[in-house]
């Protein structure tokens, strides 16, 4: 058999590859031998509870991937950069997502 070639080399520059979710249930499936319908559960389960955690105001570790937290936002004015226009914005919640070093690392 060949050696295996990485999806990267077939990515055009300046184009960046994106899994979608039925690619992640499949890898995950086949890494875990979960059917996809146990690991699509799962990821739900997953997603449902880090949103429930996040609207209370909790930080979710995941070790070896990294943090979310939600991050309150005041209302203030910015300016339209096309039009140099100040206009006024509202208060918002974001989500902030930080990787872990080794994470990180992986890419480096």
């Amino acid at each position: 058999m060949g050696q295996a070639i990485s999806v990267a080399h077939f990515i055009p520059l300046g184009r960046t590859a994106e899994m979608t979710r039925t690619e992640l249930v499949n890898a995950v499936a086949a890494r875990t031998s979960q059917s996809g319908t146990q690991t699509s559960n799962f990821l739900d389960a997953l997603i449902e509870e880090i949103k429930d955690r996040l609207r209370k105001g909790e930080e979710i570790t995941i070790h070896g991937l990294g943090k979310f937290k939600a991050q309150h936002k005041a209302a203030g004015t910015a300016r339209n950069p096309r039009t140099g226009e100040t206009i006024q914005t509202s208060a918002q919640t974001k989500v902030k997502f930080s990787a872990y070093k080794a994470l990180r690392d992986t890419l480096n």
